[in-house]
């Protein structure tokens, strides 16, 4: 039932998105508006994917309590965390899709500013330079500044490039760091969920076979 409930209340959440998007297409209320209902619909995704996270925790705990009540302990755990891994694996691919879409907005984002910045540059080092007010400077000195403006003018120009360069080699390389990064923790989670494994399958062998657990570890079907 719960399973089904995460769905329906998924599947509102982003129709409640969809909603919003074609209103404000609609008003013409433009990309402000537009970018703060995505955020919102990502938000409701966020909550309802920690709640069916929680959801998740408390059906394994229960379920692998049933399972020592059973004579095939073993098998039972096994299927009842196989099937909770595949869950959670649903859940991380779709919070990871979000993080994606939030990543892809924040560089669109950036990548924005930084030709609006270099648009802006442009135009200014594109402007002509005012005549003197001073009616004694010579025709000398003008060209000078003339010249020295130019050369300010281009050496911002070329500040503005390379900024830009750099910010976009760094939004390349974003996705390939959080790529190794969120690897590292899956792997540090699988391992530890297969030392729980380990740990649940020897306690279990100890009880069949009549081994007392040693004073201060909790006895086999203990959370």
């Amino acid at each position: 039932m719960k399973p089904r409930f995460f769905a329906l209340a998924r599947c509102v959440s982003w129709c409640v998105l969809l909603y919003a998007g074609a209103v404000l297409a609609q008003t013409g209320t433009g990309e402000p508006a537009q970018q703060a209902a995505r955020e919102q619909a990502r938000e409701q995704e966020y909550r309802r994917i920690a709640q069916e996270r929680a959801a998740l925790v408390q059906q394994r705990l229960a379920a692998e309590k049933a399972c020592y009540q059973r004579f095939a302990v073993n098998d039972c755990l096994a299927a009842v965390r196989a099937d909770d891994r595949q869950a959670q694996t649903r859940l991380r691919l779709q919070e990871q899709a979000l993080h994606d879409e939030e990543r892809e907005e924040k560089t669109a984002a950036r990548l924005r500013s930084v030709q609006d910045k270099q648009q802006q540059a442009q135009e200014r080092a594109a402007e002509p330079v005012p005549p003197p007010r001073q009616p004694s400077v010579s025709a000398q000195e003008r060209s000078e500044r003339a010249t020295q403006a130019q050369e300010r003018a281009a050496q911002q120009r070329q500040h503005v490039q390379d900024k830009a360069a750099a910010q976009a080699e760094r939004a390349a390389d974003a996705p390939a760091r959080e790529a190794q990064a969120r690897k590292a923790y899956e792997d540090k989670q699988q391992q530890a969920q297969e030392r729980r494994e380990q740990r649940a399958r020897q306690r279990a062998a100890d009880a069949a076979a009549g081994v007392q657990p040693a004073p201060g570890l909790p006895a086999p079907g203990q959370p």
